[in-house]
This record gives structure tokens, sequence and C-alpha cells, in this order.
């Protein structure tokens, strides 16, 4: 089970906090003024197509979201048949130029790229945003990918003022049923990420 969760399990789940902080969104009484206007990356994206390598049906029948807080990234892919998670990423990030670099904590595919720097080029036209450049992982070394997504809602710090809950969130302790659990001591980190219209949550090691 510990080799599971260190891998990454992503879960949809409503959680009743009983403590929880954000991490590196924006702090109670911040203004929207704060946010960067050149940051168009931040929002939640949902991939139109893709091409990895030259396989371009590899996730075709599955649905991707990617999305982009101030400072955190996430993808999660899952098959709209049987509702079952395919598989995510996500970690931090950092913009220069047209260019953002993202620094991976967790990637189930590929367990080998946590802790690497990943760099792509960006482009963001028309409300498409289109993600290309290299991979370099020990499972997918020199791996090119094209992605192309169209903006499934705007960046969450710029609703912040309407959706209170709306931020990333460090988990630290939950109950179910009644009883408590100390996700952080037992799991490692666990971060929820509530935008608007989704929400995510991921435990990884």
């Amino acid at each position: 089970m510990n080799q599971v969760f260190k891998t990454t399990i992503l879960l949809a789940i409503s959680l009743l906090l009983s403590a929880a902080s954000e991490v590196g969104e924006l702090a109670p009484g911040s203004t929207t003024s704060e946010i960067s206007e050149g940051d168009q990356l931040q929002g939640t994206w949902k991939l139109l197509a893709a091409k990895w390598n030259a396989d371009t049906k590899q996730y075709a029948d599955n649905i991707m979201y990617k999305i982009y807080t101030q400072h955190r990234f996430a993808t999660i892919f899952f098959d709209p048949a049987t509702n079952a998670f395919s598989g995510g990423g996500g970690g931090t990030y950092t913009v220069t130029g047209n260019q953002v670099t993202e620094h991976i904590e967790y990637f189930s595919f590929d367990t080998s790229a946590v802790g690497s720097a990943q760099t792509f080029h960006f482009n963001i036209k028309d409300g498409i945003f289109h993600q290309s450049g290299t991979l370099n992982t020990q499972k997918y070394p020199n791996y090119q990918i094209h992605e192309f997504y169209e903006r499934a809602e705007p960046g969450i710090g710029t609703l912040r003022e309407k959706h209170p809950l709306a931020g990333v969130w460090n988990i630290e302790e939950a109950s179910y049923g009644g009883k408590k659990s100390d996700l952080a001591a037992r799991y490692g980190k666990v971060i929820k990420i509530i935008t608007p219209t989704y929400f995510y949550g991921v435990f990884f090691n």
C-alpha cells in the first residue's frame, strides 16, 4: 500500500477539514491586484488534442485537465466511460517569457521524473493554450510533446474574493465517520486544489 501512495493516488474526495493551511496562494485579505496580469497560464484547461512523439491516440478516449494556480500546477487523466483514474502529475512552476518550467513533485507515469525540472514553450492565443517541447525522464527520454488546451475557467486568483474556498490547501487532518486521521503523518504530503468549478486532491510521498 505504501508503494501505491509513493507512486501517486489522486482522489476526488470531499474532506471534512479539521486543520488546513493554504500553500503558496493568496493570503487572507489579499486583493486581486496583487496577481500578475501577465500570468496567463492561471486557470483550468481541458486538453483538446495532443501529440506525444508519434502517438496521437494514446489518450484519445480519455479526458485530461491541467490546472495552474499562482504557484502550482496539476494534471489529471481519467476515462469518462468508466470514471477510472488513468494518471496524473504536478508540482510547482515558474514562467520566464514564453517558457514554463515545471518542477515535478509527483508523476504517476514515471516516478523517476520526481524532483526534476521540465521546461516547455507555451503560447496562448484566442483562448487556446499550446504547450510544446521535450520531456526528459528515464522512461521518456527526449520525448517530444505538443498539447493544445481550451480554457475551462479563469485563474482562481482573479476570483478569490467571490469564492473564499478557492485556492491550494495543505490537508493535515481529516475526519471520516467521526474518526480523525492524521493524513500528513500517514501519507506524506496531501494537497487539495479548489477552483470555482473543480476540485482535485492528491496524496504523494
